[in-house]
């Protein structure tokens, strides 16, 4: 998971910002709407800071809720490949 992580903040502060998710997935040509990017970071973002850390990003990987799932498969469509629980 944190492979993953790394290359979603871009700029190494050990946060994904909604900015760096929304051009991660603009790079790898996967439309998002800017609803869908607040989505996944509501979804995500357990602390309410603004940013995923890597300990709610490993956490979002290990769940089993629905929208976590729906979440994780769009992630590993930006991040070409999949997210699976426990994935380093």
């Amino acid at each position: 998971m944190e492979r993953v992580f790394r290359k979603f903040d871009v700029n190494g502060d050990g946060r994904i910002s909604w900015l760096e998710l929304a051009a991660l997935f603009e790079s790898v040509g996967h439309a998002v709407t800017n609803d869908d990017v607040l989505r996944m970071m509501e979804e995500a973002d357990a602390n309410g800071d603004g940013a995923i850390s890597l300990p709610e990003f490993t956490t979002l990987g290990r769940s089993t809720d629905a929208d976590a799932d729906a979440i994780k498969e769009d992630l590993a469509r930006a991040g070409g490949g999949e997210i699976q629980a426990g994935q380093q």
